[in-house]
């Protein structure tokens, strides 16, 4: 079978004021911003805000980077935005990028309609570590201009957005859950690809799941999978912790979202909590085994309502199975990468060598690279629309030069198409180096 490659013209490194995030994790670990968090944002001028309203799910990773999705009305046409924050005390200040794409090639051929570059302005109060107030401010980029340049030159300003009362919240295993854990040691760090099927098939919502949870070794979880209603939801975020010897809790929150207006203004159509409990056998470690129990939190409800008020059970899942992704098979399960030069969240495009056989002519890409060895992508082509976010691992693969393979669904909600949501998966290995003499290129 002949092979297709796509070759690099370029990748950004996406930093927060300047500050490159590689080599933060030791200051940041511990600090209060640290998790995933769940809240609301209104514009300050409806008349010329972009949306009427934003909900969003931010994870702040110990090192620097911050990953995002949010519900608005143009949710269903953008992929999970990446980058890095900063903080002076209890202020935190974020920049990350996410891509606007389509699927109608005549629009445009490579999916890519523009990038989005939003900041956060947020600050923690130490009497209230689990809430946070402040605001969001996205700029619009179109096509042939750079997201990442300080002056936004060519963008349009799409508003300011206050976070609502009582202010963003934080996502919690339990209310005992420390911030910050140092899990670099569980079986369960890494990213895993798998399925789950649905205990009670008259009630469940769907009949099977197909599943890539990612742990990442700071408690932080964020997960992608496919389903029936695959295509309204966005990435999830939560939290995981250990619940036993080699046994692991997590939970973890995905919007569903819409681009019809007249369902939703904002584009949020409802939250879904699910609770995951898993095992590892050491003497398997690639392999795991539990189950996910989902709630549905229908707009107006608070989804991180501890009591559950105004949520409805949807069922249990049980897992059939879930595969360890490594980016080879002597990469060890755990990692420490936090000096090595790819470290953080990118910004580029790849090209295809050849037009007559690739699938589509370009990528314009969002890779990032995880201290403890996971990798997480985004990226906007002909097929953008039926994709999720990408999961995988990374290593070194000589001096300053790196491997990753990562996976990413395709994904449709035509149940006459598929049942579950799923129509198939791509594997993407990504070979890359970094110049000593210009490390925020690779």
């Amino acid at each position: 079978m002949k092979r297709n490659f796509a070759s690099l013209s370029g990748l950004l490194l996406v930093v927060a004021l300047s500050v490159c995030p590689a080599g933060l994790r030791a200051e940041a670990a511990g600090h209060s911003v640290v998790g995933a968090w769940f809240g609301q944002a209104l514009p300050r001028d409806l008349a010329t805000a972009a949306f009427p309203a934003i909900v969003v799910a931010p994870s702040f990773l110990p090192d620097g980077m911050l990953i995002v999705n949010d519900s608005h009305t143009f949710t269903s046409s953008h992929g999970t935005a990446y980058g890095s924050w900063t903080r002076s005390g209890n202020r935190v200040k974020a920049t990350v990028v996410w891509l606007a794409s389509t699927s109608d090639r005549v629009e445009a051929p490579n999916g890519f309609v523009g990038a989005v570059k939003v900041t956060y302005d947020v600050v923690v109060s130490p009497a209230s570590p689990d809430l946070m107030r402040g605001t969001i401010h996205p700029v619009f980029f179109p096509p042939g201009t750079d997201p990442l340049n300080p002056g936004n030159a060519g963008s349009t300003d799409w508003g300011v957005y206050d976070i609502q009362s009582p202010g963003l919240q934080r996502i919690k295993v339990a209310s005992s859950t420390p911030v910050g854990q140092d899990l670099s040691g569980e079986l369960a760090t890494g990213a895993w690809f798998g399925r789950a099927v649905a205990r009670d098939l008259n009630t469940a919502p769907f009949p099977e799941v197909i599943m890539f949870p990612s742990y990442l070794d700071d408690g932080n979880f964020i997960g992608n999978d496919s389903h029936a209603f695959t295509s309204p939801h966005t990435t999830a975020h939560g939290n995981w912790t250990t619940n036993g010897e080699n046994s692991y809790l997590a939970t973890y929150y995905w919007l569903n979202v819409t681009d019809s207006t007249t369902v939703s203004p904002s584009g949020f159509t409802g939250a879904i909590k699910a609770i995951f409990e898993t095992a590892i056998n050491p003497a398997n470690p690639d392999l795991m085994t539990g189950v996910v129990h989902l709630f549905f939190f229908p707009p107006g409800t608070d989804p991180l309502d501890p009591a559950g008020t105004g949520g409805f059970d949807v069922g249990f899942f049980d897992v059939v199975e879930l595969r360890r992704i490594k980016a080879e098979p002597a990469t060890a399960v755990q990692q420490n990468l936090d000096f090595e030069l790819a470290t953080g969240a990118w910004f580029g495009r790849a090209v295809a060598r050849d037009l007559a056989t690739a699938p589509f002519p370009e990528v314009i890409m969002l890779p990032n690279y995880l201290p403890d060895g996971g990798f997480f992508g985004n990226d906007s082509h002909a097929f953008t629309s039926p994709h999720t976010m990408a999961h995988g691992n990374w290593t070194t693969n000589g001096v300053n030069s790196y491997i990753a393979t990562y996976y990413w669904l395709n994904v449709t909600d035509s149940t006459t198409v598929s049942p579950n949501g799923f129509t198939g998966a791509i594997k993407a290995i990504f070979e890359t180096a970094v110049d000593p003499a210009s490390p925020d290129n690779m």
